[in-house]
C-alpha cells in the first residue's frame, strides 16, 4: 500500500490568512517553491492536505476521509485516490 507525504518543497496558506471575506474561507493555496507554481485546494482536498502533516498510507487516508464525512470507505475511495494522484502529478505530494 503506498504511503503519501507532503513534498518538503511546498508551502501553503489558507485564504483566511489572505482575505477577510468569509465566503472564501474554505480554500488553501499550495505553492511548489522550486517550480514557482501555485495550486488551489478546497473542500475535501483541504482535509486531505491537513491529514498529510504526517505520512499516511492510502488506506489510512481513505479511512480518515470516510470517518470525517460519515461515509463508507468504498464511497470515498475513488475520489481520494484520484485526488492523491493529482497531487503526486503536480509534485506536491510524494508517493512511496
Amino acid at each position: 500500500m503506498p504511503t503519501y507525504s507532503r513534498n518538503p518543497a511546498t508551502a501553503f496558506v489558507s485564504h483566511d490568512e489572505l482575505s477577510s471575506r468569509i465566503e472564501d474561507s474554505n480554500t488553501f493555496y499550495i505553492a511548489h517553491l522550486e517550480k514557482s507554481t501555485i495550486s488551489v485546494v478546497d473542500g475535501v482536498g483541504m482535509l486531505i492536505w491537513e491529514l498529510l502533516q504526517k505520512p499516511l498510507t492510502e488506506e489510512d487516508l481513505v479511512a480518515e476521509v470516510a470517518a470525517t464525512f460519515n461515509e463508507s470507505q468504498e464511497t470515498v475511495h475513488r475520489g481520494t485516490v484520484d485526488f492523491m494522484q493529482s497531487l503526486v502529478a503536480e509534485d506536491l505530494v510524494l508517493r512511496r
